[in-house]
């Protein structure tokens, strides 16, 4: 059955128009355009747009109104508008009060038709279109699924134009309406969802992109740096700064800032108390809060003025926690409540994976520098540094002090093992380590340079972890050089005293041969000798004589002789002392000889030093008895004259080069009384002179004396 149609209350006396069947033969025809229209996958705009179109099409309509009523309200939204005679927007948003009844009468009524609106008294929202010079109108309602109601009207400028066929058709079109509407609103809220879900899905994947880049490492600076710009991307914001707190100081700074206002250069260099920081809040309520209008909050820093001129009034604070509350980070953005409650959860949700990585960054960074420090200590020092694996004993580490020292490039050493550094080390420090694990102990070692020569060296080692491993930390001296001398002491030592003895030895000795050639001599004038008797006189005496000599030897060697010191030329003393050797020598022992133009004056006794030199030249020549060569160079060097005697001997080892100036130490079976060096030393010594030998097996024998020159300044 279809339902009445109910008119305005304004129209009571008025008789209806009779129906025109062509409206009803021409709705037919443009129903079908009507439902293509609702059936479009269109926004509501554009889907009410089109509908008032298609329905002054329909009606030959002036004008056509679709709106939305909240009567409780009395809020009113026009949702479609095609009209030749009036504005959009004529309509008011509110309803007016005498509007009110005849709308919900119009809704309860399901359709209306007004032939004339001329000679009638309307409400107010119905005197507009009277005023606009509409005459006929027909009115249709739609309900929508969230409790909306809504409202046709087709208006015409012609009086009776539309009759009661007319609204019934209208009703009918009107039908589908509310249901295009809902579906609109449905696509709607999807597309809004899935645009809402995408961005959420892009700023899910941005927060991961951020937080697999924290990993990356950085300094504290860097990695706030990243995470104050990846924030204002993030939130769309024009201003972050990352706070650092300095809780037991009370001083907040400034530790990135990615601003189109501001420089982290213009933060305060030396921070500020934190009750002047923006996000000092979080110091007593470490909570992410999010401030919709910073104007009205009260708070205020050295950086609000200047957000303001900018339009940021927004803000969005979140701590930096751990274990402990490190600082802040504060995003501003343009406008008021430019932040949400979603956006202070993703922002905390990130903040603390960012404050491990920097409280991580600022260990490892105050790491460095402590490993900077140490590596610059030993870089520096003057000792042997080196690290050796516990495990496999190979060497870790070593600083370039070790590395010159063993003759080897910087990183040479590094893969070595300890054993071939030093040979037997390895098991000393096992042995150490198991009976004293956590000691530092005082070894004495070898080293082996990389040319095979060794090294003294007295070496402590203590148990590290280095890299995370058990390793040995050893650290080297090398005494060889305080070795040798001390060793050149205790010899100085030894021969000073060898020399007191043998001078009063032979100062005692000296006074019986003495008596003995004296009374020999007495014996070779009696005339009661016999022939046998003198010859055994005679060899008295020569014994006597040679003990004599020997004494003399002594004395030398003891006292230096009896020196007659004044200026000397070692080059003619030294070409002559050659030239009366030569007969001794060639042609087995070549010598050759270098010597300088100007004259090398010292201040000694002529005889004592060709004595000297005779004696290294003779022991030169006895150890090559299958012939060499003897090479004797003299120069002159800080003030010193140097001569140097060498020859290509078989060398000598260390034990026989360590006692070569004792007296009576000979190597010489069966010959030589061992005086010929004690007696070199002892000249060179009163002449306040030095002589070294350097020697080994199969590299020959280099002896060198240093003398002070007559006129080089004391």
């Amino acid at each position: 059955m279809t339902p009445a149609i109910r008119a305005d209350p304004a129209l009571d006396g008025l008789a209806p128009l009779p129906p025109e069947p062509a409206a009803a033969i021409h709705g037919l025809a443009a129903a079908a355009g009507l439902l293509a229209t609702l059936a479009a996958d269109a926004g509501i705009p554009a889907l009410c747009q089109s509908f008032a179109s298609e329905l002054r099409t329909v009606f030959g309509a002036d004008h056509v109104a679709i709106g939305t009523i909240q009567l409780e309200s009395r809020r009113r939204e026009t949702i479609g508008f095609s009209s030749s005679v009036l504005e959009p927007g004529c309509l008011p948003a509110e309803l007016p009060i005498e509007d009110v009844a005849a709308y919900a009468a119009a809704i309860e009524g399901d359709a209306q038709c007004i032939p004339d609106l001329a000679p009638l008294v309307l409400n107010p929202g119905t005197d507009i279109a009277r005023a606009a010079g509409l005459r006929a109108l027909i009115r249709a309602p739609f309900t929508l699924s969230d409790g909306r109601v809504g409202l046709v009207s087709v208006a015409s400028l012609q009086p009776g134009r539309y009759t009661v066929a007319d609204a019934n058709l209208l009703r009918d079109l009107c039908r589908p309406l509310g249901l295009a509407i809902d579906r609109a609103t449905l696509m709607a809220r999807a597309a809004t969802d899935r645009a809402a879900l995408q961005d959420q899905a892009a700023r899910l994947q941005r927060v991961n992109e951020f937080l697999s880049r924290l990993n990356a490492g950085g300094t504290p600076a860097e990695l706030a740096a990243s995470f104050a710009h990846e924030c204002r991307q993030l939130f769309d914001a024009g201003h972050v700064i990352v706070m650092t707190f300095d809780v037991e100081a009370r001083v907040a700074r400034p530790l990135a800032v990615d601003s189109d206002v501001v420089t982290l250069a213009e933060a305060p260099p030396a921070g500020l108390p934190i009750e002047q920081a923006h996000s000092s809040i979080l110091a007593r309520d470490p909570t992410p809060t999010v401030t919709i209008d910073v104007r009205e909050d009260g708070s205020r820093s050295w950086i609000h003025d200047r957000l303001f001129e900018h339009g940021m009034f927004s803000a969005l604070r979140v701590p930096l926690r751990t274990d402990s509350l490190l600082g802040a980070i504060s995003v501003w953005g343009a406008g008021t409540g430019h932040f949400s409650e979603d956006d202070a959860e993703v922002l905390g949700g990130i903040a603390r994976p960012f404050a491990l990585a920097l409280e991580k960054a600022a260990a490892l960074e105050s790491l460095a520098a402590s490993e900077a420090k140490y590596r610059s200590l030993v870089a520096q020092a003057q000792e042997m540094i080196i690290v050796v694996d516990s495990e496999s004993h190979r060497i870790v580490d070593a600083n370039l002090f070790a590395a010159s020292q063993l003759g080897h490039s910087p990183g040479g050493l590094q893969g070595l093992l300890f054993s071939d550094l030093a040979p037997g080390a390895a098991a000393t420090l096992n042995a150490h380590f198991r009976a004293e694990s956590d000691g530092v102990s005082l070894l004495e070692q070898q080293f082996l340079r990389a040319d095979g020569l060794a090294l003294e060296v007295e070496m402590t080692a203590a148990a590290v972890t280095y890299g995370g491993r058990p390793a040995i930390l050893t650290i080297a001296r090398n005494t060889s050089d305080r070795r040798a001398l001390l060793r050149e002491r205790m010899q100085a030592q030894k021969m000073e005293s060898l020399g007191k003895m043998a001078g009063s030895v032979a100062h005692d000795f000296n006074n019986l041969l003495t008596a003995i050639l004296g009374f020999a001599g007495l014996l070779r004038y009696s005339a009661g000798l016999e022939g046998e008797d003198r010859e055994n006189l005679v060899l008295i005496e020569d014994a006597a004589k040679r003990a004599a000599e020997l004494t003399r030897r002594l004395l030398s060697f003891a006292r230096g002789g009896q020196s007659q010191f004044g200026p000397v030329d070692l080059v003619p003393v030294i070409r002559d002392t050659v030239r009366l050797l030569e007969p001794a020598l060639l042609p087995l022992i070549p010598v050759s000889v270098e010597l300088p133009s100007a004259p090398v004056v010292i201040e000694g006794d002529r005889s004592q030093v060709e004595q000297a030199i005779t004696n290294i030249v003779l022991n030169a020549r006895d150890a090559m008895p299958a012939g060499g060569h003897i090479r004797i160079a003299l120069g002159t060097s800080a003030g010193s004259a140097v001569l140097t005697i060498a020859d290509d001997g078989p060398g000598m080892p260390e034990e026989t080069r360590s006692r070569i100036f004792e007296p009576f130490f000979t190597t010489k079976v069966g010959s030589g009384t061992g005086l010929g060096m004690a007696i070199t030393y002892g000249v060179v010594q009163g002449h306040h002179g030095e002589i070294t030998v350097d020697s080994a097996p199969g590299t020959g024998t280099t002896f060198a004396i240093t003398l002070p020159l007559r006129d080089a300044p004391a």
